[in-house]
């Protein structure tokens, strides 16, 4: 079984919510491969959420899930001192009734130091 470095990992459950936090990401190594990380779950809603810094995959991945809404969403960039720094998005896969995704706003990504290459 492959080893989830994601800061919030959930899996197998019912309904999921994300409202309200804030989670800056204070390392620059990319060591978080996503922020937060939801898998076959019935319902995922993640509003008012402000993420910041790096991670590997996604901030946001949500795989497997019936029903997904992500509203007023921010994804920043974070500067570590010499320069921006941040990691992809928001990435949904394979939902299986519907997917919402309305107010977000992600900024200061440059694939020039994402650490992807």
């Amino acid at each position: 079984m492959a080893k989830v470095l994601a800061l919030y990992y959930i899996k197998n459950c019912g309904k999921v919510v994300f409202e309200n936090i804030n989670v800056i990401q204070t390392n620059s190594d990319y060591r978080a491969s996503s922020t937060i990380l939801v898998e076959n779950c019935d319902e995922v809603i993640i509003r008012n959420v402000f993420i910041a810094g790096t991670a590997n995959k996604a901030h946001i991945r949500i795989e497997g899930c019936k029903k997904v809404l992500i509203e007023y969403v921010e994804i920043s960039g974070y500067d570590y001192g010499d320069g921006w720094m941040c990691g992809p998005g928001i990435n949904v896969e394979n939902t299986s009734q519907w997917t919402i995704i309305q107010n977000c706003y992600i900024h200061d990504y440059t694939a020039l130091n994402s650490g992807l290459d």
